[in-house]
């Protein structure tokens, strides 16, 4: 499986666990709607600023372009997130959304930790 693939799904995966850790399993239609919005704007966010940016850091360390890339796909989250709301008509649950932004960043960075495009040097 290549990097591309793995990160998405790490992505995902991140996203729809930090989802159910801050606002809980969706309760409705509605819920879903948002979920799955949100989702999409993100595999957008997450593909886009891989094509735009390759990875560049050895593994086990980072760089500034990881947290620009980290950064990217938090903002692309939040965005994904107020567009579901607004495509929806429900309202935005702000701290929820804060934090969905903080943990996307963190967890960005941290899967980026273990895969990396080159194996460090020793």
């Amino acid at each position: 499986m290549n990097q591309l693939t793995k990160g998405l799904i790490v992505t995902l995966i991140s996203l729809f666990a930090t989802t159910l850790s801050t606002t809980g399993w969706p309760a409705d239609l509605l819920g879903w709607e948002i979920l799955g919005i949100t989702m999409i704007g993100t595999v957008c966010t997450y593909l886009g600023q891989s094509l735009l940016l390759p990875g560049t850091s050895n593994t086990g360390a980072l760089d500034w372009r990881d947290l620009l890339k980290g950064a990217l796909v938090a903002v692309g989250t939040a965005l994904s997130s107020l567009a579901a709301s607004g495509i929806t008509g429900s309202h935005v649950e702000w701290i929820a959304l804060a934090k969905l932004v903080v943990t996307t960043v963190i967890l960005y960075l941290a899967k980026n930790l273990v895969t990396t495009g080159k194996p460090k040097v020793t």
